[in-house]
């Protein structure tokens, strides 16, 4: 039996995903932006699904959806208000002992 001794790994050190302030954020509805922007891989993992995605922070403008790891714009941006948003996202592999990284 193989042991959960790799850590999730990101295939950047950094992404970047632009979204126009004009996005349509109606009442309850979150927009997914940039899908599929994340990818994570892991040597004792081979089935993409087992991966857990977090933001570090607490966000009232962004969120992550736990599976895919898919960001999710929750309000109304402002370029006036913020330029620019900087999130810390965490990808866990679900293994025993659980292991994680952040990019």
């Amino acid at each position: 039996e193989d042991i959960n001794d790799n850590a999730p790994t990101f295939s950047r050190e950094f992404y970047t995903c632009l979204v126009s302030e004009s996005l349509n954020i109606s009442n309850f509805e979150i927009q997914t932006i940039c899908p599929g922007l994340i990818k994570v891989s892991d040597a004792d993992i081979s089935d993409p699904e087992d991966f857990r995605f977090s933001l570090q922070d607490d966000s009232d403008e962004f969120a992550i959806d736990p599976e895919t790891g898919n960001l999710q714009v929750t309000v109304p941006l402002d370029r006036e208000r913020q330029e620019e948003y900087r999130l810390n996202v965490i990808a866990s592999d679900g293994g025993t002992p659980l292991l994680g990284a952040s990019v």
